[in-house]
């Protein structure tokens, strides 16, 4: 524990669930029945977590989209969710086939 003018470097927040929600009740009982962890400490742990993965998500789209660009002529693709579509049609005359050998 970090002190600061002795004082113990710690912060405080209420965490309030609504047990009518369904994520809010399955949230609230993982902490109920885990003994791993303490409370904080399980919180600290998904907070953190969501977040990092929220970003690594952002930053995976994001070299995607950058990727196909490169690839598909006169049009920026976009990115929605898991699939990737373009508002554009591709003559199969535009389409480059000497990558497979012919």
């Amino acid at each position: 524990m970090a002190l600061e003018n002795n004082k113990p470097n710690i912060k405080t927040i209420c965490v309030r669930f609504n047990l009518d929600k369904p994520i809010h009740c399955k949230a609230y009982n993982f902490l109920r029945s885990q003994t791993e962890f303490s409370n904080s400490q399980a919180i600290a742990i998904a907070v953190a977590s969501f977040f990092e993965n929220r970003n690594l998500a952002d930053r995976i789209v994001a070299a995607v989209k950058e990727s196909l660009a490169g690839f598909v002529p006169n049009s920026s693709p976009t990115v929605s969710g898991n699939v990737v579509s373009q508002s554009d049609e591709i003559s199969i005359n535009e389409i480059d086939f000497d990558f497979l050998g012919g």
